[in-house]
């Protein structure tokens, strides 16, 4: 059974980098929103862990209606075992793989976020006296600095003391 599950495990990455290949547009989107890297990366490992815990259950349950169709077709023939060790074994370890399988693309999505080598923003300049200027990462028209501006005002007046 090793061999058909690295199989499994690496159809599965090939399924997850594809995805976030294809997902790129919505990472940029949430990144200018304002979600840091480790938010994208635990985004994505928590989809994939619903869609491993999901896919096990559903598994599970669609198992459980075959070996009834089976047994009421073949009389005798079945000799089913719901509660099997073996049952949480296979769970478990299907779960783990798409766990591990995951771990890469993952990764992949939280660099997309921030693709230098520094992880967060920080200011270029140094206070000079009582002036700061500060060069924003970003390109604002006159009507938007004003709105940008008011916005800045308001935050320091919220969180001054």
């Amino acid at each position: 059974m090793i061999v058909p599950l690295i199989i499994a495990s690496l159809a599965l990455f090939n399924v997850l980098v594809g995805s976030i290949y294809e997902r790129r547009k919505i990472i940029f989107t949430y990144s200018s929103v304002g979600l840091s890297p480790i938010h994208i990366a635990f985004m994505f490992l928590a989809e994939n862990m619903v869609h491993a815990v999901i896919g096990g259950v559903l598994g599970y349950l669609l198992a459980l209606l075959q070996g009834k169709i089976g047994s009421l077709l073949m009389p005798g023939a079945l000799a089913l075992n719901y509660s099997s060790s073996l049952v949480l074994i296979c769970l478990g370890t299907s779960i783990l793989v798409i766990m591990i399988a995951s771990i890469y693309p993952t990764l992949v999505a939280s660099k997309v976020v921030t693709p230098s080598l520094e992880r967060v923003w920080r200011i270029p300049t140094t206070p000079s006296g009582d002036l700061w200027e500060i060069p924003l990462p970003f390109y604002a028209e006159e009507e938007e600095a004003k709105g940008i501006l008011s916005y800045i005002l308001e935050y320091m007046q919220a969180h001054g003391s």
